[in-house]
């Protein structure tokens, strides 16, 4: 008996160090991926290689086996063709390139606003620096531009209740050796010529630099990488662009529309983030005073300081001039003419029909609450108005759809500059030799003197 509990004993003692010697194996590994399993990459009905974020839970790709150049796609819980699940979603991706790789995404979202949220992480864990890549436009998806993480990892995570469900998001994913280059080429136009930085690494700053000729300005210019994306943030630093609906947002959520075209605030410098492939940059020069115009945002309020070289010019709402705008609108912008000038506007609206709320306002001022020029609404029995003219330097606009149904073309709008026909004068005062003269003008209690010699 005391021989057989012996035995018994041993093979017990046996398994529980084989159990150890498991344990041992399989603790370290498991620690060493933080709790993440493998996930499942599989090959989508398109014929490209492919992942599914978990609903919940932690999964690891890795991708360390991998060469530069390699491409995949990254899909919500639905796959590329379905939408995200019905369910609450708390789910991670950690992505992992080879050592001295770097990583770039760009893609669309299409989640519920202001519920569901992808996060990606710039390393291996949430404490690293991220980009929170919202739908910030209800019903319809939002477009991103190339971004690049600074090493080999990058850790994604998508959350959301379970009482939305939405078509979801994609992302295009490319792994990148960091000492890679790639080349910018720079296309000609008339009127002026565009030249900058010529190659660089992936995730690193290129510059762009404008010269026009004299009489023109830079009306537009893109950075179009291998795919025909437009790599050229237009906005300043912290904001992000909604390429389908022309908006700019920061990075907390408000609108920073008011650094829109180069040509509107002078700029002849633009800066970007080279992707993992060439580029070429396209541009077109204007005439100052011909073609330029202004899609207003969806919302926020900004300002539109106008140079005394832009004559006239247009503004449109988000649609541009033959789209339609968006569902809810409620965009604010006080136009400034510069000194010595003000301004007039004219053209016409289509509010929704049969809706008060739905409305373009002008007023004579630089706030929603000066006097009155003109307002068009959806029980106006005209869509025209103008032309008015602001009394002095500052005009208001102001255009709401409310939640309209319907779509329409919302406003055509053109801007024009007229001197300032308040300025009283010339006084001349002569000296007392009649040598020289000096000539007073008064505009809105300023007082510009100047001096006439050699007469």
């Amino acid at each position: 008996m005391q021989k057989k509990r012996s035995s018994t004993l041993r093979r017990t003692l046996a398994v529980l160090l084989s159990v150890v010697m498991a344990l041992g194996m399989t603790i370290p590994a498991f620690a060493l991926r933080g709790g993440y399993d493998a996930a499942s990459p599989y090959v989508d009905d398109l014929g490209r290689d492919a992942v599914n974020m978990p609903v919940t839970g932690r999964q690891e790709l890795d991708l360390t086996d991998k060469s530069s150049g390699y491409t995949f796609k990254v899909y919500d819980d639905g796959g590329r063709t379905a939408d995200c699940s019905y369910a609450k979603k708390d789910g991670w991706l950690l992505i992992e390139a080879p050592e001295g790789f770097v990583i770039q995404f760009a893609g669309w979202v299409n989640i519920s606003y202001y519920s569901d949220y992808l996060t990606v992480y710039d390393g291996d864990n949430e404490n690293a620096d991220s980009w929170t890549l919202e739908n910030v436009i209800s019903y319809r998806p939002r477009e991103f531009g190339c971004l690049v993480t600074a090493g080999n990892a990058m850790l994604l995570h998508f959350t959301g209740p379970e009482l939305y469900t939405s078509p979801g998001f994609e992302l295009s994913v490319t792994l990148v050796s960091e000492s890679a280059t790639f080349g910018i080429t720079y296309a000609d136009a008339p009127h002026g010529r565009v030249y900058g930085t010529e190659r660089a690494q992936a995730g690193a700053q290129a510059m762009i630099v404008a010269k026009p000729d004299p009489g023109y300005v830079l009306k537009s210019i893109s950075v179009k990488d291998a795919n025909g994306d437009d790599m050229l943030p237009l906005y300043p630093s912290g904001c992000i662009r909604d390429d389908l609906d022309s908006v700019i947002y920061s990075d907390d959520g408000l609108v920073c529309w008011n650094a829109a075209p180069l040509w509107y605030i002078g700029g002849n410098r633009a800066t970007f983030t080279m992707p993992a492939s060439a580029v070429t940059v396209e541009y077109e020069m204007a005439p100052i005073s011909e073609g330029l115009s202004i899609n207003m945002p969806i919302e926020g309020w900004g300002v539109i300081d106008i140079p005394e070289e832009v004559q006239t010019f247009k503004l449109y709402d988000d649609g541009g001039p033959d789209g339609e705008f968006s569902r809810y609108n409620g965009v604010m912008a006080t136009l400034v003419a510069p000194e010595g000038y003000r301004l007039r506007v004219e053209g016409s609206a289509e509010p929704q029909a049969d809706r008060e709320d739905c409305s373009l306002t002008l007023t004579d001022g630089a706030t929603f609450y000066d006097p009155t020029l003109a307002e068009v609404t959806g029980v106006s029995e005209s869509h025209e108005f103008g032309p008015v003219e602001s009394s002095g330097e500052h005009l208001f606009l102001y255009f709401s759809s409310g939640w309209n149904e319907d779509h329409y073309a919302g406003f055509d709008v053109t801007v024009t500059l007229i001197p300032d026909d308040t300025y009283a004068g010339p006084v001349w005062t002569w000296a007392a030799d009649y040598s020289s003269a000096t000539a007073t003008f008064s505009c809105n209690e300023k007082t510009v003197a100047i001096r006439r010699r050699d007469l």
